[in-house]
């Protein structure tokens, strides 16, 4: 895992640009700037999906 002060802020930043929420247990699995995207693509999917059939 990626831990410091850097990477908290990056982290921070990202969730604040793409309005997203990402729980701190999910950070635990990322190792490289590919996990990074990879997760904040997950979570932007789940949290942006309309689930509205009207």
């Amino acid at each position: 895992m990626v831990d410091g002060d850097d990477f908290i802020d990056f982290v921070l930043e990202i969730q604040k640009i793409l309005k997203i929420k990402i729980p701190v247990h999910e950070w635990s699995k990322v190792f490289t700037v590919q996990d990074v995207v990879n997760l904040s693509k997950q979570f932007y999917k789940l949290q942006n999906t309309s689930y509205s059939n009207s």
